[in-house]
């Protein structure tokens, strides 16, 4: 509790904003940013989405504005927010925001740090620092959880696919040193391949994925309706040397929270776990 009041102390002097009252129509510009606020329990104040917000359910039905490469502007105005919350530099909108007198927030949510620090930054702008810290309290201890459970002596070597060329295997993307999804594959008891790329997100040859012999391939398809296995088989042949393709051991899935750096981090965490264990069940 005491590192997380801490945490509230950094994060005012990164936040310096003040709002005259508590925000009562807020628009979050992010869908893991729509995540965090209902997590909160301040989902009442939300008074629109940006694309591609696909939870919880309740926030679904409110308006869309637009996401990061295509805010509608027009929207916004007509919503009239008392505070606007951005991640990532969103200049369009933060243009707009400042012109308007409109009050704006930047929390940064990439990472397991910094998801736990952006909590603790929206909970004292909303009004919910005691409900942020419980939160950030709860989804350490759920992580833990997590980690001990899938730990293992070896962890199986794991490629990430976030991406790929259509119908191809070329201009593969996947996740590096500092991705999200790094440490959602230590702590579902994996090793990613890549994990000591300085990208976050680069793409990588079929050449560096045999020399790094995967144990495991996942590719990540959110919202799509994932292919066979089999299939998946199919289409990685070409690189029939490494032990995921010989064994079978490919997946894709399809969940939208596995890309998603915000409160549902325990269920990614734990979605990609049990997809793990199942594969490498001949360990046992």
């Amino acid at each position: 509790m005491k590192k997380n009041a801490a945490l509230i102390g950094i994060i005012l002097l990164f936040f310096p904003f003040v709002l005259s009252a508590e925000p009562r129509r807020i628009l979050p510009m992010a869908p893991n940013l729509v995540e965090a606020v209902f997590a909160l329990g301040a989902g009442d104040m939300v008074a629109a989405i940006p694309e591609y917000t696909s939870w919880p359910p309740e926030a679904l039905d409110l308006p869309v504005v637009g996401g990061y490469f295509n805010p509608n502007l027009e929207r916004i105005a007509a919503i009239r927010p008392d505070l606007v919350i951005l991640q990532g530099r969103h200049e369009k909108v933060d243009t707009y925001c400042r012109r308007q007198g409109i009050p704006v927030l930047r929390v940064s949510m990439e990472n397991r740090a910094s998801i736990a620090q952006g909590i603790l930054a929206l909970g004292r702008a909303l009004e919910r620092e005691n409900e942020a810290v419980k939160l950030v309290d709860s989804l350490e201890a759920e992580l833990e959880k997590i980690r001990i459970r899938y730990e293992r002596a070896h962890p199986p070597a794991v490629l990430l696919v976030l991406g790929t060329t259509p119908g191809t295997l070329s201009q593969i993307m996947t996740a590096g040193k500092n991705s999200y999804l790094t440490e959602l594959i230590a702590l579902a008891g994996g090793k990613n391949i890549f994990d000591d790329h300085p990208q976050s997100y680069p793409s990588i040859s079929k050449e560096a994925i045999l020399m790094r012999q995967p144990d495991i391939i996942l590719e990540l398809l959110p919202g799509e309706s994932p292919p066979a296995p089999e299939d998946l088989v199919r289409k990685w042949r070409s690189l029939g040397p490494l032990p995921a393709v010989r064994h079978g051991r490919i997946r894709a899935l399809s969940a939208t929270h596995l890309q998603m750096a915000g409160p549902r981090i325990p269920e990614a965490a734990a979605l990609l776990g049990e997809v793990m264990e199942e594969m490498m069940a001949w360990e046992n």
